[in-house]
């Protein structure tokens, strides 16, 4: 069979048989030969393809009547019910992420407990703020009126420059020894940082009690503008005391603990004239050490 085509007043002809219109457009397969019926009839090209219609439903109408009308492809294959609660509940919070479940296990501090026995290797000088200093640095920030200056009592002076404890017996603060410690070893020793240091070890309380016989002592000091003044302080020639440590033994061993207080004792020392004040005063050894129930 040869057949022929034409293209005449939009009509295309293949041996007869008649596509009205523009297939491509609208009208496709209107018919065979001529009145078969509306067997094509409808809108399968037509429905703007590129804007969407083809696929809300008319897109296969049918090859005879309406055979296929309907949501062909609109319906719920592709958009369906399914997919359409899926994202209701999500969107409403019914459906939640899977979460993987972590255990983490943390490992217990291993904080000990030392008691160290401390002596001095040269007298050690206190000077605590007496309350007539506190008072004289308390009356200048309010900005009061000087009054008149009294006579002077070195006996007064010398024991309110002790540090006592609840009892009444001469202490020290712990923070001294502990900053002492802290300078040292971060200024002496290899593999410490000072901040890590502060975080390492504890010393209890906030005083401890100085074993020794104190002495009054009679210093000429320079104050203010060079004028020249004198201070009645405590002097212990031979003294010792005990520290009670809690130290983090992961962090830091007994063996650093005891070497870095060694170095404390001769670099920087405690007190008025300590060495790390370029004095020669308030230096200190490690005795010994007791070990202690775990804290």
């Amino acid at each position: 069979m040869i057949f022929a085509y034409q293209k005449l007043r939009g009509f295309f002809y293949w041996q007869g048989l008649v596509w009205q219109g523009w297939a491509g457009h609208g009208m496709a397969w209107h018919g065979r030969h001529g009145g078969a019926g509306k067997a094509g009839l409808g809108k399968a090209r037509h429905g703007m393809a590129g804007h969407g219609q083809a696929r809300l439903g008319e897109a296969r109408q049918g090859r005879r009547g309406e055979a296929g009308h309907g949501g062909a492809r609109r319906g719920t294959a592709r958009r369906g019910k399914g997919a359409d609660a899926y994202r209701k509940k999500r969107r409403k919070g019914n459906i939640m992420a899977k979460t993987r479940e972590t255990t983490i296990e943390l490992k217990p501090i291993n904080i000990q407990k030392i008691l160290m026995e401390i002596e001095g290797d040269s007298p050690l000088i206190t000077h605590a703020w007496s309350a007539k200093s506190k008072k004289e640095m308390l009356d200048k920030m309010q900005k009061k009126a000087k009054t008149a200056r009294v006579s002077r009592d070195p006996e007064k002076d010398y024991q309110e420059a002790f540090y006592r404890l609840p009892g009444g017996e001469p202490g020290f603060p712990t923070i001294g020894f502990k900053a002492a410690a802290v300078s040292a070893g971060g200024r002496f020793s290899e593999g410490m940082k000072m901040t890590e240091m502060r975080g390492s070890f504890h010393i209890e309380g906030e005083l401890v009690e100085i074993i020794g016989e104190p002495e009054m002592r009679e210093d000429t000091v320079r104050v203010g503008m060079g004028s020249a003044d004198l201070r009645y302080r405590p002097e212990f020639k031979n003294w010792k005391t005990y520290l009670p440590i809690r130290y983090n033994a992961d962090k830091i061993s007994l063996d650093q603990l005891v070497n870095i207080f060694n170095l404390a004792g001769f670099g920087v020392g405690v007190g008025e004239w300590r060495p790390e004040k370029d004095g020669q005063y308030g230096m200190f050894h490690v005795v010994s050490i007791k070990q202690e129930k775990k804290a």
